[in-house]
């Protein structure tokens, strides 16, 4: 194996751990704000959540407000899409 094929394989290797980490990210986000919503609103405000971006901004905000301790997972999850990313961009460049 050549240095150009172990290059190609270490590239598909970082884009595939990008993209579970990225994934994976999103998906524990997402879950973790929608179980803050249904907790704080109710059910009802499951719609509410869904239609408004800006909602999801702002649940970490609102969380360290309403539950007085800093959502430290939450950022976690963003750290871990970033990462995700940054890994996906540079296996992508040539």
């Amino acid at each position: 194996m050549d240095m150009s094929e172990a290059t190609k394989q270490g590239r598909k290797a970082a884009s595939v751990i990008g993209y579970v980490l990225t994934g994976g990210g999103y998906l524990y986000c997402f879950v973790m704000l929608l179980v803050n919503v249904v907790h704080w609103w109710g059910a009802g405000a499951v719609l509410a959540y869904i239609f408004s971006p800006f909602l999801a901004l702002a649940i970490p905000v609102i969380s360290w407000i309403i539950e007085g301790t800093f959502p430290i997972l939450l950022f976690a999850g963003w750290g871990a899409m970033i990462l995700g990313v940054v890994l996906v961009s540079f296996a992508g460049k040539d």
